[in-house]
């Protein structure tokens, strides 16, 4: 463990109060799985997987959000800020958002200030892509649909699993799956 130096004393005392001996098997096997290039080849196709559905997500907002969501390509991660029109409150919108069966958080909900503009925190890694386009398409749908609702405040981390099973349990591929 690499840690700074006036907490090493205190990291000491809480490893020696859990357990005396490391685990010296997991230890050994963590050693192999990173020598032998394991680590590496997940990190790569974990990146790779990411950045597919990072891009799947950017294409449908770009390709169905007709003016209720905007976002840029800007980074790979795990999550997405997909902005709200200026005005729109995003707690409003996350709200619609549920019920068309796509949950999400608020980027309203990470600040103790106001925002200049909401915008909703989407969640993708999980999802493939096809499933992502769904998803918007049934975000956005709802979003321009509830308008008038929504333009007090639209946040939300998308929760794909409800456009699954929404959109996708009549054709069987995913029948059942929340």
């Amino acid at each position: 463990m690499v840690a700074p130096r006036p907490i090493v004393h205190t990291l000491k005392m809480a490893r020696t109060a859990v357990s005396r001996q490391p685990p010296g098997i997991d230890q050994a096997a963590l050693a192999e799985f990173i020598a032998d290039g394991h680590l590496e080849r997940h990190v790569r196709l974990t990146f790779q997987i990411y950045r597919e559905r990072h891009e799947a997500l950017v294409d449908a907002i770009h390709e169905y959000g007709n003016g209720v969501l905007t976002t840029s390509s800007s980074g790979v991660g795990m999550y997405l800020v997909a902005w709200l029109p200026v005005g729109v409150d995003d707690r409003k919108a996350a709200r619609v958002a549920e019920i068309a069966g796509v949950s999400g958080v608020p980027l309203s909900m990470f600040s103790d200030r106001r925002l200049k503009r909401g915008g909703l925190v989407l969640g993708y890694s999980a999802f493939d892509p096809q499933t992502i386009r769904i998803a918007i398409q049934r975000l956005c749908k709802a979003l321009t649909s509830g308008r008038d609702v929504s333009m007090s405040s639209v946040n939300g981390h998308l929760d794909i699993r409800g456009a699954q099973h929404a959109d996708l349990a009549h054709s069987g591929s995913l029948h059942g799956w929340r």
